[in-house]
């Protein structure tokens, strides 16, 4: 209960901008939870985990590469722990996930190749709610753009619309990273992203 106390905070804390605070309230309460717990279960894991994700995020948030990916690497091993990725306390925490967002944080960190890489090794079908791969697949897209990967970023969008469209569509991320990839298609694939782009009623 304290540590999904500590989440609720965590996200808040970060929804208002202050990342150094949910840095701080996920770090402690992450580490009294390891101390405190000396045979995790799946929900033990999942909630210490998923509040390591938060930190992590905050942290890149702030720019801090080293503690983005301390949190990272212990998340990993907790995930390793757990051994599957599942939605214990409403967390979608496991490896998988762990991969979702390393690729999210490469991607916050300018390391758009990197976020690449990260997403060739996620099993999307291990995920187990439609926003993780709806979320993985959009940081995938964003990653392709920026490394102006125009055709690879589209293929990606077109790919999650087909496979969460109820999570793809309703979401404004989604309609920002349409106008972007139409402000800046070469010629090549000019014609396909504006055909994609009116098919989700997005204009130039």
């Amino acid at each position: 209960m304290i540590g999904s106390s500590a989440r609720i905070i965590t996200r808040a804390l970060m929804d208002g901008k202050h990342h150094r605070a949910a840095i701080t309230t996920a770090s402690t309460a992450a580490q009294r939870m390891d101390t405190d717990l000396t045979q995790p279960s799946d929900n033990d894991l999942s909630v210490y985990g998923s509040l390591l994700l938060s930190g992590a995020v905050a942290a890149a948030q702030t720019g801090n590469r080293h503690t983005a990916a301390e949190l990272l690497d212990e998340a990993g091993q907790a995930g390793r722990r757990l051994g599957h990725d599942g939605n214990h306390m409403w967390t979608a925490f496991g490896p998988n996930n762990v991969l979702c967002h390393r690729v999210n944080i490469a991607l916050t960190m300018g390391d758009a190749g990197t976020a690449v890489d990260y997403a060739r090794q996620v099993n999307i079908d291990a995920l187990p709610i439609n926003e993780r791969k709806a979320t993985l697949l959009l940081d995938t897209a964003r990653a392709f753009l920026t490394w102006n990967k125009h055709d690879q970023a589209l293929y990606v969008l077109r790919a999650a619309g087909e496979i969460a469209p109820e999570e793809i569509t309703a979401r404004p991320a989604t309609l920002r990273l349409v106008r972007d990839l139409l402000a800046t298609a070469p010629i090549t694939v000019r014609r396909e992203t504006r055909e994609y782009a009116e098919s989700l009623g997005v204009s130039a």
